[in-house]
């Protein structure tokens, strides 16, 4: 089953606003309403078969658990933690990560706030320059303090019986994270590029505990690099935009959103509206919430999804999402990408084949985490290889730097994922396809009994489009073909609407006075 229904699975933004709509459903609307209820609640979808063999907040009574490494008197209002090694793990890495660094230069000193910049090298190549050798620091900087945590091959071997990658960035967040002084940390990645909006707001006084932050990703052109200097490539940014990730789809403009939050209160069976979409590149919280939660899970897999747990487990635990509007946004440069392969497997550019959790586990946990009404911890005592002693060099000190030292802990130097991705891995292939066919079947009943008159059109020609159709033809309901936004509607026909943009295409249709449930509905 392709990676293409993992969404509905889980289900995204799209899933539970149609359901929501349903609620106000009667008369001639009630056949969609029932079957909205049949297809998209949380039962349908559901498979809790195996409880995961995890800890819950409440059984951790050691206090050496949630202990960061260094101190933070004194430190700054922001630590921003990256992972990176010296190859090709994305293109052009030297010239994004040389853009990162100087960005983070050059806000500092236009707004003039103290920072620290964590960059956590991971199984340097033995070939190439280190990072210290490869990219240009300036040795003293008023404002910011950055700092290179080295780890060696000797730790990245434990993993390697795991896992082909040879850089684990969630692991390698965590390096940073757990040794971070600041009293809030940013975990980003060396591809983003930060707006001065968003800078200043991160770095001023406006940041609370208790809160886990996002901020929409814009993704541009990687031409912007050929723009000269920082100041250009920041101005220039919105003229090479090409998607921008909003938590209920993506879109080709900027939409003037505003600040969102989704509060804890607002918990329910079905898995709550966060912003998960592009979430990798932007998560900040406090260093104590960081530590409540362990960081990110550090099971040993293609990173995809660990960081939409994060977001799940934070909700889970208690914080509030803050969703930064389009005043603050940040801006990842576009790069080829893997494939997902199947809903829980990737494989990356270099045809390496990697699993990892689907958003079938996500649901399942939530639905766990919602069930006992506490929330999971998924690595040992020493996350963030708390009990090794790293390589630390300061390559640029600020004028308030101060040399700090970090501690281990004792506890063990294996890995400390809790579970094995195999473990972890609550859904398989077989769940997945269960759950589409009892989908496809309560449709192809709903248009056998209400709309065997009608002229069925699927709008959407992708992967869903061309399954639904396949599946529909299976049991015997006649497909007349495929439409696009240009479509005009006839007077009998009807419109499956099977795209994962299937939130912005239903505001589309309602626009035009088209009535969901009579003239279309929504389905993969």
């Amino acid at each position: 089953m392709s990676n293409n229904f993992d969404a509905l699975l889980w289900p995204e933004a799209y899933v539970a606003k149609a359901l929501e709509r349903s609620v106000d459903f009667d008369g001639v609307l009630l056949p969609t309403k029932q079957l909205y209820q049949d297809i998209f609640s949380a039962e349908s979808r559901l498979n809790v078969q195996m409880k995961p063999d995890l800890l819950l907040s409440n059984d951790i009574d050691d206090a050496a658990y949630t202990r960061l490494l260094c101190d933070a008197e004194a430190g700054p209002v922001l630590s921003i933690v990256v992972v990176s090694r010296n190859d090709d793990h994305v293109e052009d890495m030297a010239q994004r990560t040389q853009a990162f660094i100087d960005t983070i230069l050059y806000l500092s000193a236009k707004i003039k706030r103290y920072v620290e910049l964590i960059i956590v090298e991971w199984n340097p190549p033995k070939e190439r320059a280190s990072f210290q050798q490869q990219f240009n620091f300036p040795k003293k900087h008023q404002y910011v303090n950055i700092r290179i945590i080295t780890v060696p091959y000797d730790i990245h071997a434990k993993y390697q019986e795991q896992s082909p990658l040879l850089l684990h960035q969630m692991i390698g967040k965590n390096v940073g994270i757990r040794r971070a002084s600041g009293k809030f940390i940013l975990a980003t990645n060396i591809d983003v590029l930060l707006s001065e909006t968003l800078f200043n707001y991160i770095t001023g006084p406006y940041l609370k505990p208790g809160c886990l932050y996002r901020s929409n990703r814009v993704d541009i052109r990687r031409e912007v690099l050929e723009e000269q200097g920082v100041a250009e490539i920041l101005d220039k940014a919105y003229d090479h935009i090409l998607e921008v990730n909003y938590a209920d789809g993506g879109a080709g403009s900027i939409r003037n959103e505003k600040n969102t939050k989704t509060s804890p209160d607002s918990m329910g069976k079905l898995p709550p509206n966060l912003h998960f979409r592009a979430c990798g590149d932007f998560h900040l919280l406090h260093r104590e919430d960081w530590a409540k939660l362990t960081g990110y899970s550090e099971v040993v897999c293609y990173p995809l999804h660990i960081d939409a747990l994060l977001g799940l487990t934070a909700f889970h635990a208690g914080l509030t999402e803050i969703s930064l509007g389009d005043e603050f946004l940040h801006f990842h440069i576009d790069h080829s990408h893997g494939k997902s392969v199947e809903a829980n497997t990737f494989q990356t550019h270099h045809q390496e084949t990697v699993k990892h959790p689907s958003l079938m586990d996500l649901f399942n946990l939530h639905v766990h985490m919602y069930q006992v009404k506490d929330y999971y911890i998924y690595n040992h005592v020493n996350w963030g290889e708390a009990s090794c002693e790293l390589s630390e060099v300061q390559v640029t000190k600020n004028e308030k730097s101060l040399l700090r030292k970090t501690s281990v802990i004792d506890g063990p130097s294996n890995g400390a994922s809790l579970l094995s991705i195999d473990q972890f891995r609550t859904a398989t292939h077989g769940d997945m396809k269960k759950v589409i066919d009892q989908l496809i079947d309560h449709l192809s009943l709903y248009l056998t009994t209400y709309k065997d008159k009608k002229n069925i059109i699927i709008r959407g020609n992708g992967v869903r489009g061309q399954y639904l159709r396949h599946e529909l033809s299976l049991r015997g309901n006649s497909v007349e073909g495929f439409c696009d936004a240009s479509y005009e509607k006839g007077v009998n026909d009807f419109i499956l609407i099977a795209s994962s943009s299937a939130h912005i295409i239903h505001k589309e249709l309602s626009a035009k006075g088209w009535v969901e449930g009579l003239d279309y509905i929504l389905t993969l």
